[in-house]
């Protein structure tokens, strides 16, 4: 994608939007022929069932809820708090893909 991408953008710049528009839906055609000849492979055993990475929650929330919070509580070690913040920034995107939309990161000062 990334490669055609490119190619249409250089297409616009040296010609036109138009003539780009028409090498990407040539592109895509392209691509949709060649999907006729060579098959994606099956999965075999892969087990693609959805991680379930949750556990089930103590109330069933309806549309008319609203925002959810849910909190997380770890107990860390001292010396190990710089490497488990640096964790918890890295997991943020996995985080935002699965739907939430704010994050915020808490210290207990009196532990």
């Amino acid at each position: 994608m990334t490669g055609g991408s490119i190619v249409c953008g250089r297409v616009a710049d040296q010609w036109s939007i138009p003539a780009a528009l028409m090498v990407a839906a040539c592109l895509a055609m392209a691509g949709a022929l060649a999907s006729l000849r060579w098959k994606l492979r099956e999965p075999g055993a892969l087990n693609l069932d959805a991680a379930h990475a949750w556990s089930a929650s103590s109330i069933e929330p309806s549309n008319a809820t609203g925002t959810v919070m849910t909190a997380v509580e770890y107990l860390i070690d001292v010396s190990d708090a710089r490497n488990f913040f640096i964790a918890l920034a890295e997991l943020e995107h996995a985080r935002r893909r699965n739907g939430a939309i704010e994050r915020r990161v808490f210290r207990d000062l009196a532990s």
